[in-house]
């Protein structure tokens, strides 16, 4: 799915939406990361790393969809933080 994602993103040609992109799928696996090594630890996070992985691992793909309507819409970036906030509660 991922490559497919990113197959039709590059089509588009549009810079923006690749950056966009790699940085979400890049949050998303760094928050997986965390997931698997407490599950290979056997270690129990604190409830703020806990909530940081959330923010990171399902967080990132509500913040991908909103930023990457964003940046279809308005060709640039300035935008995006503002919708931040809904989508690190949509994660969750």
């Amino acid at each position: 799915m991922f490559v497919q994602v990113t197959s039709r993103i590059h089509g588009l040609r549009n810079p923006i939406l690749t950056s966009v992109l790699l940085e979400e799928l890049e949050s998303l696996f760094l928050g997986q990361a965390l997931d698997l090594s407490w599950k290979v630890a056997t270690q129990c996070p604190s409830k703020e790393d806990y909530l940081a992985m959330v923010d990171r691992e399902t967080g990132s793909m509500f913040r991908l969809v909103l930023h990457l309507l964003i940046a279809a819409r308005d060709h640039n970036r300035s935008n995006m933080s503002q919708f931040d906030d809904l989508a690190r509660l949509l994660g969750r």
